[in-house]
């Protein structure tokens, strides 16, 4: 049997939202402070699949919510005990890492699809680092077997194939059950397979597609990413059938962004090697007018629905220095009700977080972006919409 699954998803601008570490204090040996602004982590990898050595490896350390990521580049794994490191920025705080594990054949970069690509337990595979280096970080994987999930894809640009691809699967609080990067000249019914671990539990499974404008994946600039945060389907569902991941051509969906201005604001925007530049020029309003300069993300595939609320996670930064952005997330003329979140950014990449008020009624799911008050430019790099349970009172 095969099912097919009509991409029902969030349109995302950014593969990832960078991390910028300041710079951390230590004291040197004249007892003077001086900015320490890399450490090192290391330690050893133990990695088999069913039975026999993985040849290579990557560790990819990352932060909560992959607000910063490194990864090592293939190693050498087919030994126990096997030696790995990574040289990565101080933090200013004290900071837990996690760790995501991807096996490889050989070393040979131009073949980009790995054997399979996990996220360890967070709970087991943990470190926690600031300014000093962290050794003897064991990484005793053992012996692993694995499910494979098994599909195709549709997906195009202007009827013209991607180079290469990356699909991965995640649980709704975005645990990554696994993911596969490969090469293609298609754009129809592309097969794909992901190895997972297997598991008595029977979450909701939820895709991410990424897609690159050459063969290399990530060394190469992505053009196009979706998030489908808003459309599960059950695990078991996945084993048992073959399900085609439907998304079509995607400027259908990336021309979902609309503006508009007046009073002497001008607001234009572009996109811009993965991010949405908002470019706000002219002439500034005051607060309660800001609204007269806005770009609005329509989500064409979700509605907010009656009585619900949703997590609502914006990746932002300035060109420079702070400023205020208003995002409406629910506007009704006639009841005169509107929902809105002040946000205040700068130029550091951050993901910005909020959860709505109860919804009235069931809308369109669109977000504003009410900036007319300042001018300069912003970025705007991802959007999640997901339903969650009604916060405690």
């Amino acid at each position: 049997m095969r099912n097919a699954i009509k991409f029902l998803g969030i349109i995302s601008l950014a593969v990832m939202i960078g991390f910028v570490v300041t710079s951390c204090n230590d004291e040197d040996d004249g007892g003077k402070e001086k900015d320490v602004t890399s450490i090192t982590i290391s330690g050893t990898i133990t990695v088999a699949e069913d039975g026999q050595p993985v040849p290579f490896i990557i560790v990819n350390a990352y932060t909560e919510g992959w607000a910063w990521y490194k990864e090592t580049g293939r190693i050498s794994s087919s030994e126990p005990n096997s030696p790995w490191s990574l040289e990565i920025p101080s933090f200013s705080s004290s900071t837990q890492i996690f760790f995501q594990i991807s096996g490889y054949e050989n070393q040979n970069l131009d073949n980009i699809t790995s054997l399979f690509t996990i996220n360890l337990n967070k709970n087991t595979f943990k470190t926690t680092v600031k300014n000093t280096d962290v050794n003897n970080i064991n990484l005793n994987v053992g012996n692993l077997e694995f499910d494979k999930i098994e599909g195709t894809i549709n997906i195009n640009n202007n009827n013209e194939a991607f180079p290469s691809l990356m699909i991965q699967m995640f649980n709704n609080d975005q645990s990554v059950h696994g993911q596969i990067l490969f090469k293609t000249s298609n754009t129809n019914d592309i097969p794909w397979s992901i190895k997972i671990l297997p598991t008595n539990e029977d979450p909701y499974i939820n895709f991410g597609i990424t897609c690159f404008d050459g063969p290399k994946g990530p060394e190469e600039k992505w053009v196009f990413q979706i998030w489908n945060s808003n459309y599960s389907v059950k695990l078991s569902d996945l084993k048992n059938n073959n399900f085609s991941l439907d998304i079509g051509d995607v400027n259908d969906l990336l021309g979902h962004w609309t503006k508009w201005d007046s009073e002497g604001v001008n607001v234009d925007f572009k996109f811009n090697d993965g991010e949405l530049e908002v470019i706000v020029s002219g002439t500034s309003v005051d607060w309660d007018q800001r609204w007269r300069g806005t770009v609005e993300y329509n989500d064409i595939f979700m509605s907010f629905n009656k009585d619900k609320y949703y997590e609502i996670s914006i990746g932002m930064r300035t060109e420079s220095g702070e400023r205020d952005i208003t995002v409406l997330y629910y506007g009704d003329q006639p009841t005169s009700t509107y929902l809105a979140y002040d946000l205040e950014i700068d130029q550091i990449n951050s993901i910005y977080t909020f959860t709505t008020e109860k919804i009235p009624s069931e809308k369109e799911a669109k977000l504003q972006f009410q900036c007319g008050n300042e001018l300069g430019t912003y970025f705007i790099e991802s959007i999640s919409i997901t339903e969650v349970s009604a916060p405690a009172p």
